[in-house]
């Protein structure tokens, strides 16, 4: 159609549109859909045990089993960081990358063939992701928001690019999904008083994804 032609020439436009749909699609389908149970696990205060050393940081682990995290602790400039990053993590960010994009492949497909976001979504939008696919939609965020993305943030992935020996491309997409959603996941952060009952005032961390898990 007219229409859909002047979307192709313009992926500015586009992206707006699609960035303003998407806070739609949330706000309604959140509204819809609120489920859940409050989180009782334990809350985890054993020091993280070190895992191993490179010039310009630290790796840790925490926790047990499926229930571990990794830690690291980076410093020196932003290229630095990003270089100790893709030292530290290699073999975990090789096996990492190719799933989460897999994943996102799956959950757009999913999407695209049922009617849990297309009652929502107009046929061009639908048309787009399932033609030029979710990795697309990532470009166009980067382009969008390179203006207002700081320097550290690409000198960053450009560092664990080079220790990786994975395309700093694919990082960038990896980081631009949330501002392509409108991801709205929650930190807090408490200490001192806030916290001097339960835990003698030690710094206590929650991380909240708002994000589906299979």
């Amino acid at each position: 159609s007219l229409f859909l032609a002047g979307m192709s020439r313009s992926p500015l436009l586009l992206l707006l549109l699609l960035l303003v749909l998407s806070v739609v699609v949330s706000v309604v389908y959140s509204q819809t859909n609120c489920h859940g149970v409050p989180n009782t696990n334990a809350i985890y205060t054993a020091d993280p045990v070190f895992v191993k050393s490179v010039k310009n940081g630290h790796k840790y682990i925490a926790g047990q089993g499926a229930d571990s995290i990794y830690l690291l602790h980076v410093y020196g400039k932003p290229y630095d960081w990003g270089y100790a990053v893709g030292e530290l993590m290699k073999d975990e960010l090789k096996d990492m990358m190719p799933t989460y994009f897999n994943y996102l492949d799956a959950q757009v497909e999913t999407a695209i063939n049922t009617t849990v976001y297309t009652k929502y979504l107009p046929k061009f939008m639908i048309d787009f992701i399932a033609i030029n696919g979710i990795k697309a939609a990532l470009d166009l965020t980067t382009d969008f928001t390179k203006d207002y993305t700081p320097a550290h943030f690409n000198d960053e992935i450009k560092g664990m690019a080079d220790s990786s020996g994975i395309d700093a491309k694919l990082f960038t997409q990896l980081n631009m999904l949330p501002e392509l959603v409108k991801a709205g996941c929650s930190i807090v952060g408490a200490w001192n008083k806030a916290t001097m009952t339960s835990l003698n005032g030690a710094l206590t961390q929650l991380r909240a994804l708002d994000w589906d898990v299979d």
